[in-house]
This record gives C-alpha cells, sequence and structure tokens, in this order.
C-alpha cells in the first residue's frame, strides 16, 4: 500500500470514528431530553390527577431524568405483558409488517417508466407542466406527512409519561381505598403540636409542602410543612 492510499485510509478512519462519535452525542442529547419530557409529564400528571398543584412541588433535573427512566422502564414491561397477553395479534403484526419489508425490498421492475395515453397525446409543453405539478403535489404532501410525523414523535414522550402517572393514581387510588390497616402502602400521621392535621398515604413532598391521600376525608391534601410532625402509623409490609 503506497502512502496516498495509507492516508485515505486514515482520513476515511478518523471521519467515521468521527461520525460515529457526533452520532453518539446526538442520541445521547435526544435521549437526555426525551427522558426529561417523560419524567417532567409524568410527575406533573400525576399532581394534576389527584387535584394537586405541582407547583408546590417542583424536581429537579436529575429527579426528573430518573422519573423518565423509570416511567420508560414500567411502560416497556407494561407492553411486553401487553403482548404477551395478545401472542396471536403479536404474530400478526410481525407477519405483516415483515411482508411490507419484503415488498419494499423486492426489486424494481425494468423498462421505461409508461406515462398514461392522456399525457402521451399532449405537446411536450402540457407533458413538462404535468410533471412538474406533479413533483410540487408529491413535495408538499411528503412535506405535510414529515411535519406530522415530527409532531407525533415530539408528543410520544409526553403521552408515555401522561399514560404511566395515571396507571399509578389507578393503583394506588385501589390501594389508599382499602385504609391504613389494609393497604400495603405506609400511612402516615401529620400533627402540629398536639392536633392531628391528616392521616393518609404520602403522594408528593417539597421543602414547603407535602401532599398526601387523605383517608378521613377520602381526597388528596397539599399541607404546609412549617411545625408539622410526620409519624408513621405502622411497620412497613414487605
Amino acid at each position: 500500500m503506497n502512502n496516498s492510499n495509507r492516508q485515505d485510509a486514515s482520513l476515511v478512519a478518523r471521519w467515521n470514528l468521527a461520525s460515529s462519535l457526533s452520532l453518539l452525542a446526538a442520541l445521547t442529547a435526544s435521549a437526555g431530553v426525551t427522558l426529561h419530557v417523560m419524567g417532567d409529564a409524568n410527575h406533573t400528571t400525576y399532581l394534576s390527577l389527584w387535584g394537586l398543584d405541582a407547583g408546590l412541588f417542583p424536581k429537579a433535573s436529575d429527579w426528573t431524568l430518573m422519573a423518565g427512566y423509570s416511567t420508560a422502564f414500567e411502560r416497556g414491561v407494561a407492553i411486553v405483558k401487553l403482548l404477551g397477553a395478545n401472542v396471536a395479534w403479536s404474530l400478526g403484526a410481525v407477519l405483516v409488517f415483515s411482508l411490507y419489508v419484503a415488498l419494499v425490498q423486492s426489486p424494481p421492475g425494468t423498462g421505461p417508466r409508461k406515462q398514461p395515453a392522456w399525457l402521451e397525446r399532449r405537446s411536450e409543453r402540457v407533458r413538462r407542466f404535468a410533471s412538474r405539478a406533479l413533483a410540487a403535489l408529491l413535495f408538499v404532501s411528503a412535506s405535510w406527512l414529515l411535519l406530522i410525523a415530527l409532531l407525533v414523535l415530539a408528543a410520544i414522550p409526553a403521552v408515555v409519561g401522561a399514560t404511566a402517572a395515571k396507571a399509578a393514581v389507578e393503583r394506588e387510588m385501589q390501594d389508599f381505598t382499602k385504609g391504613c390497616d389494609k393497604a400495603a402502602a405506609g400511612c402516615i400521621q401529620l400533627k402540629k403540636g398536639n392536633e392531628v392535621v391528616g392521616i393518609g398515604f404520602i403522594l408528593d413532598s417539597s421543602p414547603t409542602h407535602i401532599a398526601i391521600f387523605d383517608v378521613l376525608q377520602r381526597s388528596a391534601r397539599a399541607i404546609p410543612r412549617e411545625g408539622v410532625e410526620s409519624l408513621a402509623m405502622r411497620a412497613p409490609k414487605f
């Protein structure tokens, strides 16, 4: 191998490495944004479903990222369970997708593409105009489809986060309505001096407020933390 070929190979290797690193950085940034949006949507939707103000319970970016990761994992497990419970539909979807891929990858027909008979009888100017109009129509249609696809992709993390929050609220509501003695979640008592200000299950907390599902009022409450003591009602269940 001469020096020129060696230099070309070295340049290609460096370009491939730079491209791989750039792609990895882009994917990492996209994953971080996706997890952040998913975690924030999960947190906001969770509190809003309980009727609480999310502004009272701000979260740091690292907490939001971890919440997004947990949400993605939980929804992934739910999808796997759903596919396992509907094996026939899953296999049918895989078969249809495989047929589609096979058709797309099949070699196209050879020979010149024949124009419609009505267009062949027209003048060269008309045929040129029709060809350009069709190309413009295809470009506009493709642009709209691309815009719709981008909007759908942008909405997916928020939808996944909101869906996970709704599922969590439904599970917790079923558990909380059993009462402090029978529920799996830990029940607490909030006291301010000698006064009991609430008994229930913790939903969220911040430096200024604590949110609970009050078992006596059977609703969610946000209680200021100042001067409030939290007491466990019983030992946790494992």
